[in-house]
């Protein structure tokens, strides 16, 4: 099954049940699609943020995190 790109939400949803069961780079390219549909979702952001900083990417961590 495809996921329209179009619809942020749906992504960021996918995101947040991949990292539920750590599945950390399919959650950030899932949090990735969220963004680039809506760059300012925060949420979105901040997840991308957590899932880097849980396979020890701290930089890219903290360059992800929205504030």
């Amino acid at each position: 099954m495809r996921i329209n790109p179009s619809y942020p939400d749906v992504w960021y949803a996918k995101g947040i049940a991949l990292n539920a069961v750590k599945r950390y780079e399919e959650a950030i390219r899932a949090f990735d699609f969220a963004i680039r549909a809506n760059p300012h979702d925060v949420m979105a952001l901040e997840r991308k943020s957590r899932a880097l900083k849980a396979l020890g990417r701290d930089a890219e961590a903290d360059a992800a995190h929205p504030m």
